[in-house]
């Protein structure tokens, strides 16, 4: 039994960086590089674990669900083309420090009431907030969502089902709240009942007293019920004081409206289930909507939801924490290797056509297919905190609460599947009897052989270096396993690769091994480590778990099986015993060849990412049209600001002395311009001097600057509110005698510089 947090799943860590090459605007199927290649790998690939890459499912009442090979007409197996481009892609866009593109944008909800200090308990369950119910209703025509505020009570199953003949339990795997308001639909005539007591033992094992809805059918109150899921619980109080829904009665007259109802309600509606909230959208009560409850604190709701302790949003989704973590993500006009060898797609912009072709691969030799006993494919959400976000964790655990999509978390980062030594058929206990979420897979035995081809055309060097790194990134270590099909969390589908190249019109074949050196030389030279060494990006945390998990001789003692989700046994972890009381366990550091692998990289900081020629050019467009990233805004207008500072710097050293002074003076009131506070009078009353100094230069028998230069001094000198110099609305008697001479000798100073540069004071 493990004392740690296990799973078959462990996650490279995300790097902020993400790279784009220098060629990336050159990138096209009809113009060559200079150093263009085209040509065929052939390849064969070999499964060291049993594998299936599925295609047909059959289904059958009460069975599990058969996933069966993918086969040619001829009804041999097969791998298609995509499956394996999706495998190799899936490596290189780790290894090249591409985008994160493949992000599922969810939003989650949370509920965590394992203790008093939770953030949930803090915010829902404190003493000064109230349960309040309602219906929800979307007035059409006045284009709001309204409330209908209404009282409820308890309402037991055992009398419900008495009344209706239902067989509603309190079990997880039994009749989510959906599932019941199937049986029982909304629509149905409100249920006469009475307000009663029962008394029974609680979930802290002494008695209680219950106020609840009884004698349904026959009381004198009128209520609709209202389902929710299953309440987890100690055996002994799960069909008891676990075992019930609720009744609304009593709704008011008037419904009002909701403040701020759109926000609120989408709000709502993503943090719950998404099946019960499309039902209860489409099926609510006819005149009432659809129930909800509310927590309010000083009479404002602070969390809604379809159960009395609603979920609450996190503060961020999967997309939004991506979007901080690795700000290129979005940008239209950022483009890195994968996408540039593999093709992607743009809403606006370029979209590239894949310059790698990939061929169906046919097996060779079948070493025999075996069908498996009943698996569970399913896989955590990314709800799962403890693994899916980075975590400040001492060792394998958290004291207090864990990140939890805020602004300053970070994602775990890329999805693998370490390779693991064999298959393992493994079935839950609680699901042994859930057929209808099992399944059976059609799985090739270790040893079987299958031929395909990658046709590759206009690939640099570098990129096909990059294809043949990925299909082996160890050469001829012989280590590395690939993650392909069904099952990999189970440890099927480890599989490796064995190739040769032929380049197309060129009698000659370069080494494997000198097309892989040439990539890995170049990521090492581009990789942004604030401490370079010659290995710096094979060094990465990033490149050092990808490597890891494809090491299958090394993960053979790894505990590399999914926890259950809930066990009677107190000191085994499970997902939900990991996430709740005030110290959390985590899922660990990966271990290679003993060494946990640290997730932290240290970057220096990164000039600005922009393309060049016809990239920058779309990235013009895109400024012209705000279908902009906020990254690209920042990146040209950086841009911007270096080109305008190069031409002044270019200006600058080709300038006179007098032309150069002015700059430097332009340069120090710039910040101050079009102000009017106290700094600003007094850093123009203090350049004055400067001023006079720069004038007495320009009118002297030495002066350097020709006449454009003296024309723009002159405008800018007349420009009071920049320059500060001579105010035109001050009367010169109204000076005092010392600052009438200095009002003169400035005047002087500036006819004279109107006079040498032929300019009239009207014409300023």
């Amino acid at each position: 039994m493990s004392s740690q947090v296990h799973a078959p799943y462990h996650f490279a860590p995300l790097s902020s960086w993400v790279y784009m090459p220098e060629w990336a605007h050159l990138v096209s199927h009809d113009h060559p590089f200079e150093d263009s290649l085209s040509g065929v790998i052939e390849y064969e690939l070999t499964n060291k674990t049993p594998l299936l890459v599925g295609g047909e499912q059959l289904r059958a009442d009460n069975q599990p669900s058969k996933i069966l090979w993918s086969r040619d007409p001829d009804g041999k197996p097969v791998i298609p083309g995509s499956s394996v481009k999706g495998m190799l892609r899936s490596v290189l866009e780790i290894a090249s420090f591409a985008k994160f593109s493949m992000v599922d944008d969810h939003h989650f909800g949370f509920r965590d009431i394992s203790n008093s200090d939770s953030r949930y308990a803090q915010k829902v369950l404190d003493r000064e907030t109230e349960t309040q119910t309602y219906w929800l209703k979307y007035d059409a025509d006045r284009c709001q969502w309204m409330l209908r505020k209404c009282q409820h009570t308890v309402l037991f199953t055992d009398d419900f089902n008495q009344f209706s003949g239902l067989r509603f339990h309190n079990q997880s795997f039994k009749l989510p709240a959906k599932e019941k308001y199937e049986q029982w639909p909304l629509n149905k005539p409100a249920i006469p009942f009475e307000l009663g007591t029962r008394t029974m033992m609680g979930t802290k094992g002494k008695p209680v007293t219950i106020t609840c809805a009884q004698q349904l059918g026959t009381g004198k109150l009128a209520g609709v019920p209202v389902f929710t899921g299953s309440r987890p619980g100690k055996n002994e109080v799960k069909e008891q004081r676990l075992n019930f829904n609720y009744v609304f009665y009593a709704h008011e007259a008037e419904a009002k409206p909701l403040d701020n109802g759109a926000a609120k309600v989408t709000k709502m509606f993503a943090a719950h289930d998404e099946d019960l909230v499309n039902h209860l959208k489409k099926f609510g009560h006819p005149e009432l909507g659809m129930p909800i409850f509310a927590k309010e604190k000083q009479g404002k709701i602070i969390a809604m939801g379809f159960a009395k302790m609603p979920k609450v949003l996190y503060d961020n989704s999967i997309g939004d924490i991506a979007n901080k973590q690795q700000k290129p993500l979005n940008s239209q006009s950022v483009f890195d290797m994968p996408g540039l060898m593999f093709g992607t797609l743009a809403e606006s912009g370029f979209s590239l056509k894949s310059r790698v072709a990939f061929s169906d691969a046919s097996c060779s030799h079948n070493a025999g297919i075996t069908l498996s006993k009943p698996v569970i494919l399913g896989q955590p959400k990314a709800s799962y905190l403890n693994a899916y976000l980075e975590q400040n964790a001492q060792s394998d655990r958290v004291r207090g609460e864990l990140s939890q999509y805020e602004n300053n978390s970070k994602l775990a980062g890329w999805k693998r599947y370490p390779a693991q030594s064999g298959f393992n058929a493994h079935l839950p206990a609680d699901l042994a009897r859930k057929t209808s979420v099992q399944s059976q897979l059609e799985l090739m035995n270790p040893g079987s052989r299958f031929n395909g081809k990658l046709v590759f055309h206009n690939l640099k060097p570098v990129e096909l270096g990059a294809l043949l790194w990925v299909l082996n990134p160890d050469g001829d270590k012989r280590v590395f396993h690939h993650a392909l099909g069904h099952g990999k969390s189970l440890g099927a589908g480890a599989v490796q690769f064995n190739a040769k190249i032929t380049i197309a019109h060129s009698d000659l074949t370069p080494e494997l091994n000198e097309l892989r050196s040439l990539f890995v030389e170049h990521m090492n030279a581009v990789y942004p480590s604030s401490q370079p060494t010659a290995s710096s990006w094979l060094l990465s945390p990033q490149i050092r778990h990808l490597l890891a998990f494809g090491d299958r001789g090394d993960n053979q003692n790894k505990d590399l099986s999914y926890m259950q989700l809930n066990s009677k046994d107190s000191q085994e972890i499970t997902y939900t015993s990991s996430a709740k009381g005030r110290e959390k366990l985590v899922l660990p550091a990966f271990c290679h060849q003993s060494d946990a692998l640290g997730r932290n990289e240290q970057l220096k900081q990164s000039a600005p990412q922009l393309g060049r020629g016809r990239l920058y050019q779309l990235l013009e467009q895109l400024e012209k049209t705000d279908n902009i990233s906020e990254f690209e805004r920042e990146q040209l207008e950086q841009s911007k600001q270096a080109a305008e500072q190069a031409a002044k710097n270019a200006l600058f050293a080709q300038a006179s002395p007098q032309y150069r002074e002015y700059l430097n003076i332009i340069d120090e009131l710039t910040p101050y311009r079009n102000q009017s506070n106290v700094d600003a009078d007094n850093k123009r009353q203090g350049m004055r001097g400067r001023i006079d100094s720069l004038l007495t230069n320009c009118l002297s028998n030495e002066n350097e600057a020709d006449e454009t230069e003296l024309q723009q001094i002159c405008r800018f000198v007349f420009d009071f509110p920049f320059s500060g110099y001579i105010d035109p609305s001050i009367k010169r008697k109204d000076l005092s005698k010392k600052a009438k001479e200095k009002f003169d000798e400035r005047k002087a100073l500036v006819d004279a510089l109107l006079g040498k540069c032929k300019l009239e004071a009207a014409d300023i």
